[in-house]
């Protein structure tokens, strides 16, 4: 690979795909159909016009044109843009509302959380248990 190639690894679920259960991916997603369930992992999810997801959302980074409806989002930065709507309870860090998005959520941006989003969004496996030290 030469220096100025970029290697874009993105998945797309267009209109008219509706996909219920669990969603896993690692680099970018975006969603113009509907999800109902939960989308895990990944560096950014972004929800076009007319996507909507209901359901459990934890990623890095959310993007929301669309519609989300979830009782539990735990993103680092969430950008809602003009026409863009989200509901349900927040926990991120960075929280960016453009003029003509709506924000109705319960949000927590409590710093000190962010090492408990991180560790829900690479989930892969299990840590394991911390022993006592005697």
């Amino acid at each position: 690979m030469k220096g100025t190639e970029r290697v874009t690894n993105t998945a797309f679920l267009d209109r008219g795909i509706t996909i219920e259960g669990s969603i896993r991916f690692e680099m970018t997603l975006r969603v113009a159909g509907t999800v109902k369930g939960e989308i895990r992992g990944g560096k950014e999810l972004v929800i076009d016009e007319p996507g909507v997801v209901e359901g459990t959302v934890r990623v890095e980074s959310l993007y929301v044109r669309g519609t989300v409806r979830a009782d539990d989002i735990e993103v680092r930065r969430l950008e809602i843009f003009p026409g863009g709507s989200v509901e349900g309870t927040v926990r991120t860090k960075v929280l960016v509302v453009h003029e003509g998005g709506i924000f109705q959520a319960q949000c927590d941006m409590n710093l000190q959380r962010e090492k408990k989003i991180s560790k829900a969004v690479e989930s892969k496996k299990p840590e394991p248990p911390i022993k006592a030290v005697k």
